[in-house]
């Protein structure tokens, strides 16, 4: 019968004597025992009650790395790891007991190397038909590369939730419906709630209603296997808007993963940029007043608001709402409907603060109860406004030189659409760069009218001045002839020539006036035909001989005989030489040298003409052809005209004109001509602007 109490594990264990049963079953169960434990996959071992092994397989002495004769001597006290050996045991006089019926448990075995090694270890009692104990069956399964990865694993998801858990990005899991199961904190702080308030609720509370579809096209995609990136609008716990980007893949097990990065700042820098660079474009690229006002309103309503209008005081000091645009397409003619309305000499409340503080307004939390007639200069403009409802309101005060000139005015017709202190700040420095274009372009048409009247006047001038003039000139001729033969120190004769000399410079003065008027109002007439450069030459040489002999100084010429010829107005071409060569006879000193020529360089002729004289200084060169420019000013040798008269009429032609010049040195001035065919050309009229 079974004992009442079964002791501790003793060195021996008395088993009492049995029948035997026949030697051939007993044979036959012993190579059958034999063959189980050698095939065993694991490690295999009957241990006796003493825990002493009595039978190994092979398995069991690679995992322990003893040999079988070495194993046998052994118990398994002796082979287990000191921290595990008390549980072994333990469990093992459990068994003994009866109290259980096997026992599982990892344990470590120190190998004969004195490396230890994990297994799990499975054991089982075998008794006699008595119940007493005869010995343990031990299953010993070698698991330390199992630990290994399970402890790998452990790391890994350590290392990943902390790094989840620290990530500056937000990381959202949701189902397949969208429903949130997991935020880390970042993503609680990106959307400014708890993870209790998040956990539960769907994407779709947090989107805007206009996102829906996109986002159920979105799923369709993750669901067929691909991965999108895209930007959203969220909204915040405390109700602001923010913008998003989203990486979102589908996991394994079907859910959602999202990694979501807050670009707002970015996107609002992107967008003060664009804003900016297409306000230079659009403001750059014209002076026309409708153009400008037309260009701001269309990028206010691309970047900052639904609504903008714009209000200008004229000069009676009447306010007008001369533009008005609108985000939305559909609502044009509710643009329309507010142009060119006049509200009189008292603009309504809100816009004449703006106006007399030169500051701007807004509301930005909600507007008040008597919004619309505040900022309504008429009927119309109010029936428009009660139609758009809308919602936030700015107000900016265009300045010009310290002084109001209208105010741009921005509305905000959906609730997601906020006017913060960043658009703001746009609209302030967009209604600047636009009062500094409105005024630019009010200054240019006072301009125009200015030169358009400065032309008419002068050309009054110079048609009244030429017939006194060209009196004074027939009178003094007429005084001269009779002196005829002249009478040295005869009185009267110097101030005769005197005369004559001033009456040719005044006339030369008006022409060149004159000439000036016609190439900055591009009404100068070019009778251009095929002239040879060799004639050109020689009569722009022959013209101011004279002049040059008379001052002692050697005129030459090159080029005479070139085979080369140039479209242009023959009396324009030498009227460039005569400006040229006259410039150089009046600053080349006596006994100095003058030379005149032309080169052939590419598809133009370079003419040139070169002197002797002091030269220029390098930092006046950029200078020299600028209207009423002279090198010296206390040396005015005349009005300053002839080189800007040159560089016009060159660049009427289609040439280009220059200097090289070095003090001490002398000086050449060029210019160039267009290579002419051999087949005369035909006049033509040639609208003329200096450059």
């Amino acid at each position: 019968m079974k004992p009442e109490h079964v002791k501790p594990l003793e060195p021996s264990v008395t088993v009492r004597n049995r029948e035997r049963p026949v030697e051939e079953q007993l044979e036959l169960d012993q190579e059958q025992l034999s063959r189980v434990l050698e095939d065993a996959p694991i490690g295999m071992a009957i241990v006796g009650p003493d825990g002493r092994f009595l039978r190994v397989n092979h398995v069991l002495c690679e995992i322990v790395g003893y040999p079988a004769d070495e194993l046998l001597r052994l118990r398994f006290q002796d082979i287990t790891h000191p921290e595990d050996l008390g549980t072994d045991v333990a469990m093992a006089q459990q068994l003994l007991r009866g109290e259980i019926p096997r026992y599982q448990l990892s344990k470590r075995y120190l190998r004969k190397d004195g490396s230890s090694v994990e297994t799990m270890l499975s054991v089982s009692l075998v008794r006699d038909p008595y119940g007493e104990p005869v010995h343990f069956i031990s299953q010993i399964e070698d698991i330390t590369l199992r630990r290994q990865a399970e402890r790998a694993l452990a790391d890994s998801e350590k290392r990943l939730r902390l790094l989840i858990g620290n990530a500056p990005d937000g990381i959202f899991i949701a189902d397949i419906e969208g429903r949130y199961t997991e935020v880390n904190p970042s993503g609680c702080r990106l959307l400014g709630c708890t993870r209790e308030e998040i956990i539960g609720r769907t994407i779709f509370d947090f989107i805007s209603s206009e996102d829906v579809s996109r986002l159920l096209e979105v799923r369709k995609r993750l669901l067929a296997g691909a991965s999108d990136v895209g930007e959203w609008r969220m909204r915040r716990g405390d109700g602001r808007w923010i913008t998003i980007e989203v990486s979102a893949t589908i996991l394994e097990d079907g859910r959602w993963l999202g990694f979501v990065r807050d670009i707002t700042l970015r996107k609002r820098m992107e967008r003060e940029q664009h804003l900016l660079a297409e306000a230079g474009r659009v403001l750059a690229c014209t002076l026309d007043h409708e153009e400008i006002l037309a260009g701001v309103a269309g990028l206010a309503v691309r970047f900052l608001a639904d609504l903008c209008i714009i209000d200008l005081l004229d000069e009676s000091g009447l306010v007008r709402t001369v533009e008005a645009a609108c985000a939305d397409p559909s609502r044009r003619e509710l643009a329309r409907r507010l142009r060119e309305r006049e509200w009189g000499r008292v603009p309504p409340p809100l816009v004449q603060k703006v106006l007399q503080c030169c500051e701007a307004a807004s509301f930005t939390e909600g507007l008040p109860p008597n919004f619309i007639d505040a900022v309504s200069g008429c009927p119309e403009q109010r029936e428009v406004l009660r139609e758009l409802n809308p919602h936030g309101y700015m107000a900016v005060c265009l300045v010009a030189r310290g002084t109001a000139i209208g105010t741009m005015r921005f509305f905000s017709v959906h609730p997601e659409r906020r006017f913060d202190e960043e658009v703001f700040w746009l609209a302030q420095e967009l209604a600047n760069r636009a009062a500094l274009a409105l005024d630019n372009a009010r200054l240019y048409l006072a301009a125009g009218r200015a030169t358009r009247s400065r032309d008419e006047v002068l050309g009054i001038v110079a048609h009244d001045l030429r017939n006194p003039l060209n009196a004074i000139s027939l009178s003094a001729q007429a005084l001269t002839r009779r002196q005829d033969p002249p009478a040295a120190g005869r009185p009267g004769g110097e101030h005769l020539e005197r005369i004559l000399r001033s009456a040719g410079f005044m006339a030369k003065l008006i022409r060149d006036l004159l000439d000036m008027t016609k190439l900055e109002a591009g009404r100068l007439r070019l009778e251009v035909e095929c002239h040879s450069v060799g004639s050109l030459l020689a009569e722009a040489v022959e013209m101011l001989r004279p002049v040059a002999a008379e001052r002692s100084i050697a005129l030459r010429s090159t080029g005479l005989e070139s085979p080369w010829r140039v479209k242009a107005d023959r009396a324009r071409v030498l009227q460039v030489f005569s400006n040229l060569i006259g410039n150089a006879l009046k600053f080349t000193e006596e006994g100095g040298s003058i030379r005149v020529g032309a080169e052939l360089k590419g598809e133009e002729v370079r003419f040139f003409v070169a002197d002797t004289g002091p030269g220029i200084a390098e930092e006046q060169l950029p200078h020299v052809f600028d209207r009423f420019w002279q090198a010296r000013r206390a040396d005015q040798r005349g009005a300053g005209l002839g080189l800007t008269i040159s560089k016009g009429l060159v660049e009427a032609h289609g040439g280009r004109v220059g200097v090289e010049s070095q003090l001490g040195a002398g000086s050449t001035f060029w210019f160039t001509l267009p290579v002419a065919p051999v087949e005369p050309g035909k006049g033509s009229e040639a609208g003329v602007r200096q450059r």
